[in-house]
């Protein structure tokens, strides 16, 4: 009686229509029962009692596990992972025999509804009709109904590693004393909800487990009584990616928003509001480590760069080497001149100059004579040059 009388001042009816389990609605209730009836205390019990309200207040309030709104870290794009979460597809007809529409399933009929294992009695009723107390997800035409120690469960299998984001709305039949209990691999996601009166949506984090199972569980656990949970629109999506070593959370301040943050065993890291976070694994390089690799890089790039420089001096040798051989043909300047003159086109002489830059020139094809002997002939001349380049060349390459 006592929680009745809590559960219904009206006073304290706003605050009940948040997720709160009945031993904190009955701390809450006792505060204000003592204030409305005028039951008032010493002042140290009432300050006591302040403190403990304000504190219960703020616990039923948090986000927790279960948050009381659409999860804002919801993927939507990789597709709802719950088959007939709406329970839409296979649910008992709800037309009599005489053909007229039906508010609900009859009493004591076991509902049947397609990828859902039921327990206990499960009926469906149509959204909006007043026998079930008004109530309309806005989702479809049903939902269903779990009477007092009912069961639904479904089991998704096939998940990656990761997080998961289930999302359902649920509400009551108006008694005001209804109860969900919500599980996923035997794990509370909420233990003993009050609904409201209205659908409202609720979402929780889970983790699937390692052979990517997720037996998800709704179970009406209100006490003893005509008790009632109506649930709909039942949806498990992955979470958004929120990088290595991070997850992602509701934004405290702005409900369109998400932060990730990095909570993962052995990652640390800055929140990111609204993109993936960079963390850092206990185990990665400290900042020591990276200075000293990246000290024995710069050490490696100076060694490259002073034989660099070698081979550059070296390289310099080689052309000096090359200018050395090309003068090397060349004659230095004389007075010496055998002029061309008087010499006819069918003679194979050739004018012998000396010119000012010491330049030697084949004025013709013929060789170079001395008193009628060859001295060097034309294609000498020629490979003698060629021969002082290569080598010269093939010196650079090898310097290179």
């Amino acid at each position: 009686m006592f929680y009745l009388e809590c559960r219904f001042l009206p006073t304290l009816y706003f605050l009940l229509y948040i997720p709160c389990p009945k031993t904190l609605c009955l701390l809450l209730c006792s505060w204000w029962r003592f204030v409305l009836t005028g039951n008032l205390l010493s002042k140290p019990i009432m300050a006591t009692l302040n403190i403990m309200f304000a504190l219960a207040l703020l616990y039923s309030t948090s986000s927790g596990a279960l948050i009381p709104s659409e999860s804002t870290c919801v993927n939507k794009p990789a597709g709802n992972m719950m088959v007939n979460g709406d329970f839409e597809s296979n649910y008992n007809v709800l037309v009599d025999a005489d053909g007229n529409n039906k508010t609900h399933t009859t009493f004591g009929d076991s509902g049947i509804a397609m990828n859902w294992t039921t327990m206990g009695k499960v009926q469906f009723g149509r959204n909006g009709n007043l026998v079930w107390g008004g109530a309309n997800s806005e989702n479809g035409d049903v939902y269903a109904i779990l009477r007092r120690g009912a069961r639904l469960t479904q089991t998704l299998t096939g998940l990656k590693d990761g997080t998961y984001i289930l999302m359902f709305q649920v509400s009551e039949r108006r008694s005001s004393l209804e109860l969900l209990t919500v599980l996923v691999n035997g794990k509370h996601l909420a233990f003993e909800l009050n609904p409201s009166s209205d659908f409202r949506t609720f979402s929780a984090h889970f983790a699937p487990h390692t052979n990517g199972v997720a037996v998800v569980e709704f179970i009406n656990s209100s006490p003893n009584g005509d008790l009632s949970v109506l649930l709909d629109d039942v949806q498990v999506y992955e979470s958004k990616a929120c990088g290595t070593g991070a997850t992602c959370h509701e934004h405290n301040a702005r409900v369109t928003d998400y932060v990730c943050k990095c909570d993962q065993a052995g990652y640390s890291g800055l929140d990111v509001t609204n993109g993936q976070a960079s963390c850092l694994h206990s185990s990665d390089p400290t900042t020591d480590d990276k200075v000293a690799a990246l000290q024995l890089r710069v050490d490696d790039l100076e060694e490259e760069n002073g034989d660099l420089q070698t081979r550059v001096s070296q390289l310099e040798k080689q052309i000096a080497n090359l200018i050395n051989a090309l003068k090397q043909t060349q004659l230095s300047t004389s007075d010496v001149m055998t002029p061309a003159a008087n010499l006819t086109s069918t003679q194979d002489h050739p004018e012998i100059l000396s010119t000012d830059k010491g330049g030697l020139n084949f004025v013709s094809r013929g060789d170079v004579t001395l008193n009628g002997e060859p001295i060097i002939t034309n294609s000498q001349g020629k490979e003698m040059v060629v021969d002082a380049i290569v080598k010269a060349l093939s010196n650079i390459a090898d310097t290179l």
